[in-house]
């Protein structure tokens, strides 16, 4: 997975796009996994990775997953 793949799923109008935003969310996940993965820990790349992935994260529990929740109700 990678993050022109992600883009390119975004602006898909049909089946091979993103159906929910908890897909979209795993995908760029799984970008940064893979960077810390196949990087050495000590490398721009993870580290940049890692900062990212935090930052990710906090956003999305912040802006979208309580959204999603709400719209649930």
């Amino acid at each position: 997975m990678d993050l022109g793949t992600i883009k390119k799923r975004l602006a898909t109008k049909d089946s091979t796009g993103y159906r929910y935003a908890r897909e979209f969310c795993e995908d760029v996940c799984l970008v940064f996994r893979n960077a810390m993965l196949y990087n050495d820990s000590s490398s721009d790349v993870f580290n940049m990775a890692k900062t990212l992935s935090q930052k990710f994260e906090k956003k999305w529990k912040v802006n979208i997953e309580r959204r999603l929740v709400e719209e649930v109700k």
